[in-house]
């Protein structure tokens, strides 16, 4: 009879467990979701965006300076031409690289990386892939050519009055710039292989 009771409580503290451990990775789950999803404070978007310009015009500033000082001597002033002339190239393949394959392919431009923020795809919280941030890149170009540049103006203030912190841009696309910080801190406990004991 003792043996039987403490049978009984043992089962039932085997369920409380099995509940407890159900909850928590539920929990853990919609914790880590709702983290990810924070919005990418304004500040440092901003932040972000002037580090990329500033990469971009530290470029061709370089390229700029060399191809001047190389026209001064007779002897490398064919140089310098050359010098000047993949100054622009080299300033659009960094772009390239940076906003396109960089981003499409982690989520971070220079200057997200060291604002700690990324983008991602709204839906599934993925990164959206270098194809994608290519449309991104070429539909904003095109709005912001028919529009003479207003679109530019409005789509960067744009996520200072939308609840979530999005461009118009990220409206169009599902995307999403949100704190990386965060989400890093939402990585699961090494509770998925737990089960409790066998029922004696």
């Amino acid at each position: 009879m003792k043996r039987r009771k403490t049978s009984e409580r043992f089962n039932e503290s085997q369920s409380l467990c099995k509940n407890s451990v159900a909850l928590f990775r539920e929990s853990r789950t919609q914790i880590g979701v709702n983290l990810y999803n924070t919005p990418a404070n304004y500040g440092k978007r901003a932040f972000a965006y002037i580090i990329d310009f500033c990469c971009v015009i530290g470029i061709g500033l370089a390229f700029g300076i060399v191809g001047l000082l190389l026209l001064i001597p007779s002897f490398s002033r064919a140089l310098g031409v050359i010098v000047l002339i993949v100054c622009p190239i080299a300033m659009i393949l960094f772009e390239i690289w940076n906003k396109i394959i960089r981003q499409g392919s982690t989520g971070q431009t220079i200057g997200k990386k060291s604002q700690n923020i990324r983008i991602i795809n709204s839906d599934t919280n993925a990164i959206p892939g270098i194809g994608s941030i290519f449309l991104r890149e070429l539909l904003f170009y095109i709005f912001n050519t028919l529009t003479g540049g207003i679109f530019l103006i409005v789509d960067y203030l744009f996520p200072v009055w939308e609840p979530n912190g999005k461009r118009v841009m990220d409206k169009m696309l599902k995307t999403q710039v949100v704190d990386s910080g965060q989400a890093i801190q939402t990585s699961p406990l090494q509770f998925n292989n737990f089960d409790p004991p066998p029922a004696v």
